[in-house]
Formats: structure tokens, sequence, C-alpha cells
């Protein structure tokens, strides 16, 4: 790391001026040093959501592309976005890989070492410690034993969610306002690759990864499963103090009104007529147990097409919008595979239960 290339200051230093510093456009790398202790030896990202200063500073640099990647002496490390496949060790010694417009991503052959005939495209929800400082809170490995319960010729293809503070959703952000065109590219790009038709791609994930999954199926016509998708940020800025850092002026536009285009443009665009108009394409499992709902009812389910199924998946288990992914993960596996041996399941708004204690 060349010191050129970064630079020098404190997260006491007028945020402004820190500002002004960065256009230049010279720095690869920001460290930010703690004289205060604003951090008060916390994380960085913890600290930010509990101080308005250091909050600032976290979605002012992101804003400009520059994230957090480590903290070390109790100095935070950001690095610009673009940088990022340059540093990140996992991309220089090939366990991920960058696609031409900076998207990282892995992709597993299938086990049959054979011809794809499936193509699972994984998106990524927010980690366990959401206010992990590693580059490793935009690439959660979910479900990682899910080429063990897919056929044997399926491919899995996982994308990261670099951007924002804890992710950019897949979706479009300011500082990167063709993201959803980047990432549709790579997913374009490996079916063509693979020579595979939309038909043979499904995208998957669980809360902001079903949010990746849901807008990017209906966007480019894949077939999605997915569990929960984050289609209003309202509960998580007004319950929980924005902890998904959604609410600062990030992101193009808000998420449901970014869903109400997406479902309104997929309706028509879809035939009027088709013998497989009550076929299921796209498949969002919910919980009437969970706080995220109400929105999904809404900006989902009062807007289904004839091959959309939303299931309301009920389990004594389900107490909170992150227990539905694992305790539905049956359910989801169940659907996985009878899109990718073609069979079909009817479009429409279903209640499943579970009675196990």
């Amino acid at each position: 790391m060349s010191s050129s290339s970064t630079l020098f200051r404190s997260l006491a230093y007028p945020l402004a001026d820190l500002i002004d510093d960065l256009k230049t456009g010279e720095y690869k790398y920001i460290h930010l040093s703690d004289p205060e202790n604003l951090l008060d030896n916390r994380p960085l990202l913890l600290a930010a959501h509990r101080n308005s200063k250091v909050k600032n500073i976290v979605i002012e640099l992101a804003k400009m592309g520059y994230y957090v990647y480590h903290m070390v002496d109790g100095v935070a490390r950001f690095v610009l976005e673009s940088h990022i496949p340059q540093m990140w060790h996992s991309v220089r010694e090939g366990q991920y890989l960058s696609s031409p417009d900076g998207v990282v991503y892995s992709f597993q052959e299938p086990k049959s070492g054979g011809p794809i005939r499936n193509m699972v495209v994984v998106f990524s929800s927010i980690g366990g410690d959401i206010f992990g400082n590693g580059l490793s809170r935009y690439f959660t490995q979910n479900f990682r034993s899910i080429q063990k319960h897919v056929p044997a010729d399926t491919a899995i293809l996982r994308i990261a969610d670099i951007g924002g503070v804890v992710g950019s959703f897949y979706l479009d952000t300011h500082y990167a306002p063709r993201n959803t065109k980047r990432v549709g590219n790579l997913i374009e790009s490996m079916r063509i690759a693979n020579s595979l038709d939309k038909d043979s791609v499904i995208t998957y994930g669980a809360s902001k990864g079903a949010t990746g999954a849901l807008f990017h199926a209906i966007n480019s016509d894949y077939r999605c499963v997915c569990v929960e998708p984050i289609v209003n940020d309202h509960y998580y800025e007004t319950r929980f103090g924005d902890t998904h850092f959604t609410a600062a002026d990030i992101f193009v536009e808000k998420k449901e009104h970014t869903f109400a285009r997406a479902i309104e443009t997929y309706k028509r665009r879809a035939p009027s007529t088709s013998a497989k108009d009550h076929e299921s394409r796209i498949i969002v499992v919910y919980s009437t147990q969970s706080p995220q709902a109400p929105y999904l009812r809404e900006i989902i389910g009062n807007h289904l097409t004839k091959d959309m199924s939303l299931i309301d998946f009920r389990h004594p288990q389900i107490s909170d919008h992150p227990d539905v992914s694992p305790q539905s993960l049956n359910l989801v596996t169940m659907y996985l595979n009878m899109m990718c041996y073609g069979i079909p399941s009817e479009g429409g708004h279903f209640e499943f239960s579970c009675e196990a204690p």
C-alpha cells in the first residue's frame, strides 16, 4: 500500500474538509485515527449507530465510494470501491473472482462434472455481525451446502453486494447508479457463457439477498425463490434506528418505489395469454409472524401477477424476520428443486404451516 495513495486524517477532522481533500480523486485508502475516542473502543459501524458524528462520516464516505474494511490500533481503514478487487485477498488468491464491471463473485461448477442444466444465483444477506468492519459483510455465504440439495447438474453463482455501508441491496446507489446493470451484466454473461436460457437461471436469497434476488428476477425474466425480501426500509429505520444505514441519501430511491415500478414493468412485459399463465416463476416466502409481512403484502401481495406466488409460512419458532429463512429452508429447497426439475407450481397467495413444537 503506497502512502501516496492513502489519506491520513482523524475522526475529529472537519467532515467538510475531509470531503474536499477527497475530491482530488487521488486516494485509494483513508486511515482515520480516533484521538478523541469517539468510537469508545467499539467497532466503527457499531459506534456509528450510537454516535451521530461518526455515522455522518461513515455515510458521507460511503456516498463517495469509500467503505471501511479493517480496524487496527483504533484506526479505521477505508478503501475506494474500485480498488477492492485489487486488495481483497480472497480475490487476489482466486477464491473469488471479479467481473469486468468490478462485481465480486464466485462460481461453482456442477458436481456432476457435466454440462450445466440450471444455474442458481445466490444473493447475500446481511451477515450475523451486522456491524462487522471487514469486507466479508458484503459477501455472506448463505446456504453454504446448497449444492448438496439441488440436482448435480446445477451450477452455483454467488454475488457479493459491495456498496452502501452494510450493502447496496444489489440496487442502485448515488455512487454506483449502474449497480443493477453491473450485477445484471454478470448474470447474463454467465448465462450466455454456459448456453443457458433464462428459464434455467433461478435467483435465490433471504432478507437483503432476497431483495436482490427478487429485483433481478423480475427485471431480467429469471425464475426466483426468495425469503422475506426487504422491500420497504421503514421498519429498520424507525424500530432499530436505521441499522441498515438506508435513511441517508445513499440510494437513488426508496425500495418501495423501486419495487412498485419494477413489478408494474414486469406486468406490462409479460404476455397477456400463455399456456403457462398460472405456473409460478417468482416465489416469495414470508411469514405473518414477521414484522415484514405488512410491507410484503402491500407491495407484492396486492400486485401479484399470474406467475407469482406469495407463500405465508407459519411456524411456532418464528417470532421475527431473521427466523423465517432457517425455519422455511426445507420449503425453499423443495421449490428450488421443483424449478430445477421443471415441476410446475401454481401462482397465487397461499398459507402453509408447520405445527412442530
